[in-house]
């Protein structure tokens, strides 16, 4: 899935991605609803669809 991400959001948002989500996240509670805010603020593509056909809730 993080694969399918990165070709759909680009290699430069999705090192943004993890970089910045590993440090707000670091020693914290992670929810898919975090991970997919996180994503969202790093791309202008809508990702809903991608997170609906990747079952990710």
């Amino acid at each position: 899935m993080l694969h399918e991400l990165e070709r759909l959001i680009g290699a430069p948002a999705m090192a943004r991605l993890l970089t910045t989500y590993a440090r707000d996240h670091w020693f914290g509670v992670s929810t898919p609803a975090d991970f997919k805010a996180a994503a969202q603020a790093v791309s202008s593509t809508d990702l809903t669809s991608f997170w609906r056909s990747h079952a990710v809730g």
